[in-house]
């Protein structure tokens, strides 16, 4: 049995990974995908459209679940249904605990994921993706860093 079946989560177990966003990480992502817009960077104009200050931007949540993804089932893990719900925003400086429940996983090939994301206690995000998977034979397994395959933690 290869690394990755024998590493992949099984239906109703969950794995849950910590990330800080930071206005750097916006920053970046912002320049990286050019998008300005006003709302993730003037806390002047976030208070008057009804935010505390200025949100992470969505786009970039759902990219730090899909490293989650990647980070629980390998490199060859290929989104085929994402999608999430915005419940609350979530602010700049926050730690934010990704957690990925599997639903339904047929023979280590398609999995169907619920996700959610924590700040402290309360639920921000929340959605299912459908992802596929393969031996996984790329970088991933050639680095020692990630020759265990998974970390429940980080």
């Amino acid at each position: 049995m290869g690394c990755l079946e024998e590493n992949l989560l099984r239906k109703n177990e969950s794995v849950r990974h910590d990330y800080v966003v930071d206005r750097e990480i916006m920053q970046h992502f912002g320049e990286t995908f050019d998008d300005f817009t006003l709302l993730h960077y003037s806390d002047d104009y976030a208070r008057r459209v009804g935010f505390e200050r200025t949100p992470v931007q969505g786009a970039l949540v759902s990219a730090i679940i899909v490293k989650s993804i990647v980070r629980a089932f390998g490199d060859s893990a290929i989104l085929r249904v994402h999608n999430l719900e915005f419940h609350r925003p979530i602010y700049p400086g926050s730690r934010i605990v990704v957690e990925l429940h599997v639903l339904e996983n047929l023979k280590n090939k398609l999995v169907t994921l619920r996700s959610r994301v924590y700040v402290g206690d309360k639920l921000h995000f929340e959605g299912m993706t459908k992802i596929k998977t393969f031996e996984d034979i790329g970088a991933a397994s050639m680095d020692p860093a990630r020759a265990g395959c998974r970390t429940f933690c980080s």
